[in-house]
């Protein structure tokens, strides 16, 4: 299932922002909610605990020294404040101008209380009181009242104000706070979207000249003015894969033309000697040469088809590997054997020092077409009556094997093209030995059994390849 990396990476970015953004608001909201609450409370314990201290004794009565001109939000008519006093919980001492026939609510309790709560006014409004319950105090002095008086004057205050002031703040806090979180999240929604857009400007680009490629485009690298550094080294990568598709293409296309140039030589020499016999069907010499003919064309064709099914079957990706286990020295001299009269006829010393004990496992088949392609390659373009080297090297439990020989055809770039499909160092194609596929069927047939194939041309006169990563049983056993 498809989406759009832009708009997930932003609807993340905006999610988690504004959830970030709004914790800390609300955080900030309750604690300037509790804070002006707390602040409200303060005033209001304050103005408890002066009215409480006017209360007193005088002689042998309970005195209330209250001033209106000194706390005159009590007879105010408009937003008045009010306190009532209680003497043992029914008793009414004292209450507020502002009350006047009406009463405060308060709970009785034998024991000194204290708290705050929120309650209704008497006019209506919301409002906040607190209720002091407390014994009232005597000087030791003080002997008009019987110790029964001084121990049971259990003294109840409540003083209450209203709280509309404090809830217009915190309701303005909550909107402000709410306002300003959409605010934020519209502020982010544009911002984030606009730079996610931004930063992901250099895929869209990518995407636009990934759509201009075409098969004989392949050439045309991926270009950035300015590259991040997440997609830097994926821009080499691909540019590196635009140039490896864009050779293997060409090399397509080559072998394409290669293959039919092949094939043209023997149909044309076939259609010329058809020609000839169809003209003179009696002549017995030439219906001899005819025949000598066909068989070399035909030859020739069989040579090619046969490499291009071998190499058509290293592509198989269902290949099933059937290992087995040979002396690697009998194989190369096998393989010697069939080019003998060859290396004879151009005076090739040929030298081979492989250990006869020396036991491989391998697929037998494939790894003979390897060395017998690598030998046959040696033999025919060694110099006359030079020396060829075949030897072999353990290296814990694999073996390498690499041939020698001397040529003077050869230079460095060759190595590089030379494992190539019909690659030949000369442009003619009339023999009928070599189709040029050899070397990209040593190639093919390597991959296949997990080896490794090196070339070496030290001094531009000897070329060695080497065949490594061979697995060595008797490696293995002395083990």
């Amino acid at each position: 299932m498809s989406y759009s990396l832009e708009k997930q990476l932003s609807r993340r970015v905006i999610v988690l922002n504004s959830v970030i953004f709004f914790v800390v608001l609300v955080a900030f909201n309750v604690s300037a909610s509790l804070w002006l609450i707390h602040e409200e409370d303060e005033i209001i314990q304050t103005k408890a605990d002066v009215i409480a201290h006017l209360i007193s004794h005088v002689r042998d009565e309970i005195n209330f020294s209250f001033s209106a001109e000194n706390m005159p939000e009590f007879e105010n008519d408009i937003d008045p404040e009010y306190f009532q006093i209680w003497i043992n919980n029914n008793e009414i001492f004292e209450k507020s101008r502002s009350l006047e026939y009406e009463d405060l609510q308060f709970r009785s309790s034998v024991e000194p209380v204290e708290f705050i709560e929120n309650i209704i006014l008497p006019d209506g409004r919301r409002g906040r009181m607190i209720q002091l319950t407390f014994y009232l105090e005597f000087s030791d002095k003080d002997n008009s009242f019987s110790e029964a008086v001084r121990d049971k004057t259990l003294i109840t205050l409540v003083v209450a104000k209203e709280r509309e002031e404090v809830d217009l703040l915190i309701n303005a806090i909550h909107m402000s706070t709410i306002l300003l979180i959409l605010i934020v999240i519209i502020i982010l929604n544009y911002m984030v979207k606009k730079t996610v857009r931004k930063n992901l400007m250099p895929l869209t680009n990518i995407n636009n000249q990934i759509k201009l490629l075409s098969a004989d485009k392949l050439n045309n690298e991926i270009k950035l003015a300015d590259i991040p550094d997440e997609l830097n080294d994926f821009v080499l990568q691909f540019n590196s894969l635009l140039s490896r598709l864009d050779l293997s293409f060409n090399r397509e296309k080559r072998f394409s033309s290669d293959v039919a140039h092949e094939l043209r030589t023997p149909v044309a020499e076939l259609l010329t000697m058809s020609e000839v016999a169809l003209k003179w069907p009696d002549d017995l010499a030439l219906a001899q040469d005819f025949y000598s003919g066909v068989y070399d064309s035909s030859r020739q064709m069989m040579l090619l088809v046969n490499n291009l099914l071998a190499l058509a079957r290293c592509e198989n990706t269902q290949y099933q590997r059937d290992l087995s286990i040979h002396g690697i020295k009998k194989i190369v001299n096998d393989c010697l054997q069939r080019y003998k009269i060859l290396a004879d006829e151009k005076g090739l010393v040929v030298e081979c020092s492989i250990n006869s004990d020396v036991l491989i496992e391998t697929e037998i088949v494939e790894f003979e077409q390897i060395i017998n392609n690598l030998v046959s390659n040696a033999v025919t373009y060694s110099v006359c009556n030079s020396p060829l080297f075949i030897d072999t090297v353990i290296q814990g439990e694999f073996v390498s094997l690499s041939i020698q020989n001397t040529t003077e055809q050869l230079v460095d770039k060759d190595l590089d093209m030379m494992f190539d499909r019909l690659w030949r160092k000369s442009s003619a194609r009339s023999s009928s030995e070599h189709s040029g596929l050899g070397l990209a069927i040593v190639k093919a047939y390597a991959k296949m059994l997990n080896l490794d194939i090196t070339t070496e041309l030290p001094g531009g006169k000897i070329f060695i390849v080497s065949v490594s990563g061979i697995r060595c049983v008797e490696r293995q056993r002395d083990i």
